[in-house]
């Protein structure tokens, strides 16, 4: 099986597909590893356009280097739930939270306090807003890089992980997909592949997806 980026999507699928077994997985993405990603803008504010953004690319993808707010809500954040519903999207969040926290994510989370939740409801409510509750985990910058550090070593051991490796193509014969063709030429025969290509790889999905006749949609981006 080929997966095709080594963000949050790529990454939590590889780690629930090793977990199930039966499977050789490859994880595949063009960005460098977490320790080289370098960025000119950052260390002296001028960007170079670099052929690959080190900071859109690589492991763990365009939020690396966020701070690390992993926001729990259904009724927020694109159209998920209206896909899978709101009860399986919640044990979805779950499911990913565990992760986080077996990956050495912090124990406390925010916005648990069912009080103060009921308050701020009814003082939003008296000015015509509507509250949203989310629960909230902060990792932090540095703590979102150790999570990270701690999934690659998790998943060397367990998938073959090839950073620095820009997919071009998906090949396909007799209206299958039967692998990818990487920037070099190199064709990877998987009888599965999963597109999940980090923010930098946004453009090169739509345009694949165009090609094979794949139609796409927006989502809000929060």
């Amino acid at each position: 099986m080929a997966i095709v980026g080594a963000g949050p999507a790529g990454l939590f699928t590889a780690i629930s597909l090793v977990e199930r077994g039966g499977l050789e997985i490859a994880i595949l993405d063009k960005g460098p590893e977490l320790a080289e990603r370098r960025c000119p803008a950052r260390e002296n504010g001028i960007c170079v356009r670099c052929r690959t953004c080190a900071l859109l690319s690589g492991w763990g993808g365009a939020g690396a280097f966020s701070d690390g707010k992993l926001t729990y809500s259904p009724d927020t954040g694109g159209l998920l739930a209206d896909v899978v519903g709101h009860e399986k999207l919640r044990e979805l969040m779950e499911r990913v939270d565990e992760a986080y926290l077996r990956f050495g994510a912090p124990t406390k989370l925010y916005g648990t306090d069912e009080d103060e939740i009921s308050d701020l409801a009814r003082r939003a409510s008296m000015a015509g807003l509507r509250l949203i509750p989310q629960k909230v985990r902060h990792m932090g910058t540095d703590g979102c890089a150790r999570v990270l550090r701690a999934m690659r070593s998790y998943l060397a051991k367990r998938a073959d992980v090839r950073m620095k490796t820009e997919i071009s193509d998906v090949l396909v014969e007799g209206g299958h997909v039967v692998g990818v063709r990487t920037a070099d030429g190199e064709e990877i025969r998987a009888r599965y592949v999963v597109l999940a290509p980090v923010r930098g790889g946004a453009a090169w999905l739509k345009q694949l997806a165009s090609r094979l006749g794949i139609e796409v949609s927006r989502t809000p981006l929060t």
